[in-house]
This record gives structure tokens, sequence and C-alpha cells, in this order.
């Protein structure tokens, strides 16, 4: 009877740990009713997020009558497509300089049913600058249709890498024959040294000559590749939802040469920021940082991806990358620092945050009311089989799950009841407390059995 209740004391913690039940979520979120039978969807909100334990590990579904209903948690996905280059068979049939100064192209397209929605000028040439005019015609040359008046074309890579070599041409041209012209067949270059010459007479300085060597550079491109563009179905991508900071915060740090951003957010799954700083020319080193709280130390910021945001507004030229992408996190704070070297701080005006929209699945019955409940930080993550049957519908055809949203705000579970005082206790203090009471018991089991072994008679 002893050894029992021994027993019983030792498994108090997985007694403790067993059913995780719906009155434990501290916060309910009423689902609107499906109007018929179907497979339903929910996508996730920012506070239920921020509500809920780490990895949704908490998230429980019930109707309206408490009955837990199994669920699968997926991403969000939508029918993908994105545009594709091919090469588009052309061949130059002339080339002749102008009157003033300019080099004209002329290229036919080739091949069955040509067409083309841009071109490519490959030169070996580096820091140069052109206009372009591209007038088209579909007639053979009898008529000639504007097309693109002033398109800049050129090369800055002695300061820095960045470059032009390519021209779009409207999508609904259908020219066959083109007349490329270019503002200039030849540049002059003049050289960065001098040479400087003295004449002395009686130990002074008679006369100094300043002598610059200047070149004739003749605007040389090996070929002009045509192309096309045609939409491509891919696989299903994942849909991206926007996750607005709760607050972010941009300050200086001149002795370290950085601009700092503070983002707090609400355990979104993140993968991207998006930057927007005020319109200039910029390149700049970006590196995103989220805590790190080692056991018994201090806190560390772990860096989870160094990349560069860059904006180039350059006459009609215009290329803008701010996007950061990192490996999917769930945190409430990130640091983004921005090396800003020797140049001049940016201007942040707008820091966004993006993620994989996720969602609830769930098979919904006509009419009927259900909730979301969250709020339980020492839930374990249940284990249903409903991923497997929904991969098992899916298989068969079954058309997409019907989108429900909420009908109201999250809002305190009413059925919540007060923890006990030993689901207060710490699991991992329960855990260990469960184990050194079983050695003890096991410890004290084999005293006991010692001691009566040596209290048997001995045997004549």
């Amino acid at each position: 009877m002893i050894f029992r209740g021994f027993l019983a004391i030792c498994l108090l913690p997985v007694m403790v740990w067993a059913g995780d039940a719906p009155e434990r979520q501290a916060w309910r979120l009423p689902l609107a009713p499906a109007p018929r039978d179907t497979l339903a969807a929910f996508r996730l909100t920012a506070d239920v997020f921020d509500k809920s334990a780490p990895g949704l590990a908490d998230l429980r579904l019930v109707d309206a009558a408490g009955t837990v209903i199994p669920y699968a948690i997926e991403n969000e996905t939508a029918a993908g497509h994105r545009p594709v280059r091919t090469p588009q068979a052309a061949e130059v049939a002339e080339v002749h300089e102008t009157a003033g100064n300019g080099l004209v192209v002329i290229a036919r397209l080739t091949g069955d049913e040509p067409a083309a929605q841009g071109f490519t000028v490959v030169t070996p040439l580096t820091d140069f600058e052109r206009r372009v005019m591209v007038e088209g015609s579909a007639d053979n040359g009898a008529t000639w249709r504007p097309l693109v008046t002033a398109a800049p074309l050129f090369d800055r890579s002695r300061y820095t890498q960045i470059s032009c070599r390519e021209v779009a041409l409207p999508a609904d041209n259908r020219a066959t024959l083109f007349r490329i012209t270019f503002d200039a067949a030849t540049e002059t270059l003049v050289s960065d040294l001098a040479e400087i010459t003295r004449s002395r007479r009686q130990g002074q300085v008679a006369e100094e000559t300043d002598r610059t060597a200047t070149l004739r550079r003749a605007f040389h491109f090996d070929r002009i590749e045509f192309w096309r563009v045609r939409e491509v179905e891919t696989p299903r991508q994942t849909v991206m939802a926007d996750y607005a900071p709760a607050e972010w915060t941009a300050t200086v740090d001149a002795g370290k040469r950085l601009t700092v951003l503070q983002a707090t957010l609400r355990n979104e799954p993140v993968t991207r920021f998006r930057i927007v700083a005020a319109p200039a020319n910029y390149q700049r080193r970006v590196r995103v940082l989220v805590p790190w709280h080692p056991a018994g130390g201090m806190t560390e910021w772990r860096v989870l991806t160094d990349a560069e945001i860059l904006h180039v507004a350059l006459q009609e030229y215009v290329e803008n990358r701010s996007d950061v992408e990192f490996p999917e996190t769930a945190a409430r704070e990130y640091r983004l620092e921005i090396f800003n070297e020797d140049n001049p701080p940016l201007r942040i005006t707008e820091v966004r945050a993006s993620g994989p929209a996720r969602r609830v699945l769930f098979e919904a019955r006509a009419g009927e009311r259900y909730y979301l409940l969250f709020g339980d930080p020492r839930a374990v993550a249940p284990r249903y089989d409903f991923a497997a049957v929904l991969a098992r519908l899916r298989d068969h055809g079954v058309a997409a799950p019907l989108t429900v949203g909420a009908t109201g705000p999250v809002e305190a579970n009413p059925g919540l009841r007060p923890a006990s005082f030993w689901e207060r206790l710490p699991r991992r203090g329960l855990l260990w407390g469960g184990v050194v009471l079983m050695l003890a018991g096991l410890a004290w089991g084999m005293w006991r059995a010692a001691k009566s072994v040596g209290n048997l008679p001995e045997n004549n």
C-alpha cells in the first residue's frame, strides 16, 4: 500500500501534464459559421500569433459544445506564374553613321512567328553613356512606328557596379524590322593624366605647357540579342502576408557609422523586411539580428542575414532593391543595422515586415460555430491525423477550402479554469522532481529487499 502511494507521487508530473484541456486557454476567437459542410480555412492574424505560445503549440479548435476539433496548420498557397525570357532569332541587316555622328542599326527578326519585347546590346565597352531611339516596322520597312524615344544605355563600372544594356519595347508592338539609332557613333575621351613641360632660361622657368591626351572611341558592339517574354506556370507559391511592426525606431550611431532600426513585432512568421528611405541614390550593407538568450547567460544578438539594399534613379533608369530576406523567424524584437560607412545616413520613412500567410484548416459543419482557443504557455502541440486526411483529399482533387473569417476580436475565454497549484509549478522542476522521487523510491525498495534477504533463516 505504501509503495502504491509512493508510485502515485512519482507519476504526479505526468498526471499534471496530461490532457491539454480547452479550459486552460486564456483567449478565444469566434469564427464565422460555414454555409455548408466543407473544408474550411482561417488565416491566422497578428493577435493570434501575439497571444499564442511559441510555435502555436497551444492552438485548439472547439465547437459550441466545447468538443475539440482536429485541424492542420499550413502556409497558404496560390497558383504561380512568372515571366520567362526566351531568345528571339534576329540578324543585323545594315549599320551606318548619320551626318550628326549617330549610329543606325537595322535589325530583322527571323524564324517562325517572330516577336520581340526587348533587346540587349552586347558590347565590351565600359564607362559609356548613350541614348537609343527605336522604330519598328511590321511591313518590311514601308512604314515606321516610333517605339522608344530616348532609352538610356550606360555603364558606370568605373565608379560602381551599375549598368544598363537593355531596352524594353512596348508589349503590343508587332514589328519584325527595327531601326535602332544610337545618339553617338564615337565619343571623345580625355585622359586623367596631363603632361606638363617646363623650359628654363638662366635657372628660371621661362615657359610651362600643359598637354592632355584625348582619344576618339567608337561605340563598338558585338551583337544585339532580341528576346520575348512569356508567362509560364510554376508550382504553387506561398502567399505572403504583411505583418506591420507594432513600432519601430531609427537611431544613428555616428561612432560605428551605423543607422540602427529597432522593430517590435508580435511573433509572426517573418521572412522579409522592406526598408523604405527618402529619395536618394544609395547602396548599403544591411544586417538583421534577433536577441538570443543562452541558458544562464546575458542576452546576445544573433545574425539572421547580411544583405544589401540599393536604390538608383538616374535619368530614365530606375533600380530598387529594398527587400532584405532571411530564414523564417518568429520573434518580438528585431535589430536592423545599416552600414553607412562615410556616406550620410539614410532618412528612413517606413519599415515593413512580411512572411508566409499561415492558416488553420478543419472540417466544418454547416451553420456550426467554432472557436479558436489559445494562450496556454504550458501546452504541448497536439498530434492529429487530419493532416494525413487532408493529403488524401487533395490527392483525389477535392476543391480548395472555403475561407472563413472571425466574427469579432480576440476575447477572454469565458471557460478559463484557474490553474491548480501543481499546474503552476515549472514543468522542468516537476519532471526532475519526479525523477528524483523515483530514484529515491528505487533505492528504498532495494534497501528493503536487501534487509528482507538478511533476515531470512539460515538453511541447515
